[in-house]
């Protein structure tokens, strides 16, 4: 380490070099610009001159102070910078130059970006950095295309001089162009799968039909052609572009695993396709590839999430008598099918995407949407267990009494008339018992009044019934991801018509049938949307015409997303019957609580409730 305290009159100065002078602190109070200049260049021995335009700034005074060591040159230029002057290296000898500095605000008009994009933006930068000296400052916003730039009087200049007729040639020009693109559209970009064999034999080609917006590139990494133009000059140049690649096009067909189908559809049509590719929505033999929107209107999304049920037939039975006859049927609704070109089998009842592209772009989209676009469409197994609850009380209250006066031979019904016997006769002058009660149940009191022949029987019946009970069935059905699965179980009702004295009439059937139809759309998040009604049909013998009861039915429809192996619960068929019956000695009967000794009291509640637990799970191969 070396180190050297150098005194000058007129200022204070504390300078010390470190490493062989490559970085120095210094310290100076009202120095002189010369002054700080000399020093550094003596204890960095570095050959410093003058320019005649910044020798009038020598004389001006200036105070700093650095503590901690920095690079001499770098402090030296920044010192200058502050005191508009710049410190600059001669390219063929060892000599620093001290030369008068000027800066520069850019800023590009926002009219020129819209139309010919951050191009002539780049191309002032690159100029700058192509004539800026190494000390220069250069500081430049691609989002807001502002550029600062700080360097000698000569070359911001030089960027001035510059400026002046590029910047009226590109106003010219987007105003130009903007007049195009207000009659034509703006330029599109689109991408060719090209070997460079192929793009470098049509290059010239491609020139020669390129507008002014035109723009032609090739990425060898990629293997792909890049070109930007106004559409009708893409549509002039795609033919002689497929005319190379046309035998490299392919199709393939996947089923759309998503409940909005459409979504994907134009997400391809319109963001993944090559300029030769071409896409097809097709759903149950149509080709909804052919569905526009009005114009200045975004197209409309193909919505598949209504269920489309096809017609279910069941096999009936009934017995010779013309009885109910229980019948259960499930169905896996079979989708249409036809054999393929490939020799398998294609279900047009399914939504799919038959895409048509080289075999690069269709392994893209198929990585990209490999959730979305399957090859064959799932099975999920429906599991189903129908439970049907049902609780019935009953509650009844009853009173019996009767007693025996002996003194005025006077009797009240309802005793055996036997003093000794003071069990449960069965004459009472107040005889209402609970019903649907057998002998011996209830509670007897006997009071006696004076003595044993005077005496009063009374006899308090209660019953109370609290049932439940559950039929629960559980089937299983394979179902085809999108396709309806049913299950139905009932009765058929027998019923004649058409008898007349001599002719024992006709016996036809109405259906009483619970039916669960689920439909299943299987989601890219693990979720599984099922589209469930469910009716229950129940007849009512009470309000028969003619033998022939009417059908209630009562049916549920919901949508319901449930996670892939869980289950979902679904209610809301509930019957529900009450009744209460008081009968008794009228008037007596209706006394607060004495009247409970001359009435019984019946009160019945029923209830029922259906429930579904349907548990879906997605089969994989």
């Amino acid at each position: 380490m070396k180190n050297k305290a150098i005194k000058f009159t007129l200022a204070t100065l504390c300078l010390f070099s470190i490493s062989h002078a490559e970085k120095i602190k210094l310290e100076f109070t009202n120095a002189k610009l010369s002054t700080v200049v000399d020093a550094i260049s003596q204890v960095s021995k570095v050959n410093i001159l003058w320019d005649k335009n910044a020798i009038a700034k020598k004389d001006s005074l200036t105070s700093i102070s650095i503590q901690k060591p920095v690079n001499d040159l770098f402090i030296l230029n920044k010192i200058l910078l502050e005191n508009g002057l710049i410190l600059v290296k001669d390219k063929k000898f060892d000599i620093y130059y001290v030369k008068q500095a000027d800066e520069a605000n850019i800023a590009f008009p926002p009219e020129v970006t819209p139309v010919l994009g951050t191009d002539p933006f780049n191309k002032v930068v690159k100029f700058i950095e192509s004539i800026k000296t190494e000390n220069a400052i250069l500081d430049y916003d691609t989002k807001t295309l502002t550029i600062y730039y700080k360097d000698t009087k000569e070359n911001i200049d030089r960027v001035k001089e510059f400026l002046g007729p590029y910047s009226k040639y590109v106003l010219q020009e987007a105003k130009d162009k903007a007049d195009i693109i207000n009659k034509k559209g703006k330029p599109i970009t689109k991408e060719y799968p090209l070997s460079y064999e192929d793009y470098k034999s049509i290059e010239q080609e491609l020139l020669n039909n390129m507008s002014i917006f035109g723009k032609v590139e090739y990425d060898k990494n990629k293997g792909r052609l890049v070109i930007t133009d106004l559409a009708e000059n893409i549509q002039k140049i795609t033919p002689l572009i497929s005319k190379k690649i046309q035998g490299k096009i392919v199709t393939r067909c996947f089923y759309v695993r998503e409940l909005e189908p459409g979504e994907i559809f134009y997400k391809i049509k319109f963001g993944e396709l090559s300029e030769v590719g071409s896409v097809n929505f097709l759903y149950r033999g149509f080709d909804i590839d052919t569905i526009t929107a009005p114009s200045g209107q975004p197209p409309q999304v193909v919505s598949l999430s209504k269920t489309y049920v096809l017609d279910d037939k069941s096999v009936k039975e009934t017995t010779a008598e013309g009885q109910p006859q229980q019948t259960q049927t499930i169905i896996a609704q079979q989708p249409t099918a036809k054999k393929s070109v490939s020799g398998g089998y294609t279900i047009n009842s399914l939504p799919r995407i038959c895409i048509s592209d080289t075999p690069e772009v269709i392994d893209k989209i198929k990585y990209k949407y490999y959730n979305e676009l399957l090859d064959k469409p799932y099975q999920i197994m429906i599991e189903a267990r129908i439970v049907e609850i049902s609780s019935n009380s009953l509650k009844d209250l009853g009173i019996q009494w009767g007693g025996l006066f002996q003194k005025t031979n006077t009797v009240v019904a309802g005793t055996s008339l036997s003093k000794s016997s003071m069990g449960m006769p069965t004459n009472y002058a107040v005889d209402f018992p609970a019903a649907n009660i057998s002998q011996g149940q209830g509670f007897a009191l006997g009071f006696v009044t004076g003595n044993l022949a005077n005496y009063l029987d009374i006899r308090l019946s209660a019953l109370q019934k609290v049932g439940k009970s559950k039929l629960l069935s559980a089937p299983k059905i394979l179902t085809t991801d999108g396709e309806t699965a049913l299950i139905r179980q009932g009765f058929e009702i027998p019923y004649i018509t058409g008898a007349t004295a001599t002719t024992p009439g006709n016996v036809n059937f109405k259906n009483a049938v619970m039916q669960l139809k689920v439909t299943p759309f299987s989601m890219t998040d693990g979720n599984i949307v099922l589209n469930i009604e469910l009716s229950k049909d129940e007849p009512d013998f009470s309000r028969a015409i003619q033998g022939v009861p009417p059908i209630i039915t009562k049916t549920v429809i919901s949508r319901v997303a449930v996670k892939d192996g869980a289950t979902v619960v679904i209610g809301g068929i509930i019957e529900k019957k009450e009744s209460e019956i008081d009968s008794g000695v009228p008037g007596l009967m209706n006394i607060p609580l004495l009247g409970y000794l001359f009435k019984n009291k019946y009160k019945s509640s029923d209830s029922s409730e259906l429930l579904i637990f349907i548990s879906p799970k997605i089969v994989y191969e």
